[in-house]
């Protein structure tokens, strides 16, 4: 809900007020952020199933 609060609140401040150039590198970096954090998301998810089998494999022996 915040990330929402915060789009229209951007996307207000930038209506009417900035050139079309700043929209686009906006958006360019909204992208670049949600990349990041679902590479990051994805970082752990690989970290946590690494973990996992390495305790069933230490349960196994």
């Amino acid at each position: 809900m915040v990330k929402v609060q915060k789009f229209l609140a951007d996307k207000k401040a930038r209506t009417n007020k900035t050139p079309e150039s700043h929209l686009f590198f906006n958006y360019n970096q909204d992208i670049a952020s949600d990349q990041a954090s679902n590479h990051k998301n994805l970082q752990l998810k690989i970290q946590e199933i690494f973990f996992e089998k390495a305790k069933i494999l230490q349960s196994n022996n």
